[in-house]
């Protein structure tokens, strides 16, 4: 049996599915998140990898530790340029698809309802105040996706990858020396596929809906040539 195996966030993990809630378990992937969708219609196994919260560099970081196999069918879905995360040392290699080797920084750390600031909220907060800027975070990921592209091409790997609905930017700014000079837009589905989703609803706490994850799920497998 072949795999499919997924990378992304909260989205293509399935967080706010009727099985998951809005506040999903480790490593427990949702049964209507596309992924699975795509699996149970032609057969194949799922390795669903993403991660709720997962910045792309995290993303990138769980699919270069991953050990694929030839008949794999990869799909990444990028996410919010503004995240980032710390990667630890203290975990054998390869990773496993947990949250043991990687402290997340996101903006939701931040928010002014979060009453134990513990030490995320400090980390991210000293990154959003020392570091961060938004080209920076856009040269990165393109970074991300050019390496990705080319690794799993060198495999002989079929793989799609796109970005959330809510950060089509990764469509790119083409005046960007590195999407000019990477053809980077030329690696990526159109936007419009993950921005139809919204046509479906949305779940109560604001992510794609089940239906919305069934035309992603139809869409996608087209462009895989499923």
């Amino acid at each position: 049996m072949g795999r499919i195996v997924s990378f992304g966030d909260s989205f293509t993990y399935g967080q706010g599915m009727p099985d998951i809630g809005s506040i999903p378990a480790a490593d427990t992937p949702s049964k209507y998140a596309y992924p699975q969708l795509i699996a149970d219609r032609y057969g194949l196994e799922c390795l669903n990898r993403a991660s709720p919260g997962a910045s792309n560099k995290e993303i990138w970081f769980r699919l270069m530790s991953t050990e694929f196999q030839d008949d794999d069918i990869v799909t990444v879905m990028w996410s919010c340029m503004t995240r980032t995360c710390i990667l630890l040392d203290d975990v054998g290699y390869p990773r496993q698809c947990d949250d043991a080797w990687v402290t997340k920084l996101g903006i939701w750390y931040l928010d002014d309802d979060n009453e134990e600031k513990g030490h995320q909220y400090y980390s991210t907060d000293a990154y959003y105040k020392n570091l961060y800027n938004e080209y920076d975070s856009v040269q990165v990921t393109y970074g991300y996706i050019h390496h990705v592209h080319c690794y799993l091409e060198s495999k002989n790997i079929r793989f799609a990858q796109t970005s959330i609905p809510e950060h089509s930017e990764i469509e790119f700014n083409n005046d960007s020396y590195l999407a000019e000079h990477t053809s980077i837009g030329k690696m990526m589905l159109h936007p419009s596929i993950g921005l139809e989703c919204h046509q479906h609803g949305k779940t109560p706490d604001g992510h794609v809906s089940p239906e919305g994850h069934k035309h992603f799920a139809v869409r996608l497998a087209e462009h895989l040539g499923l």
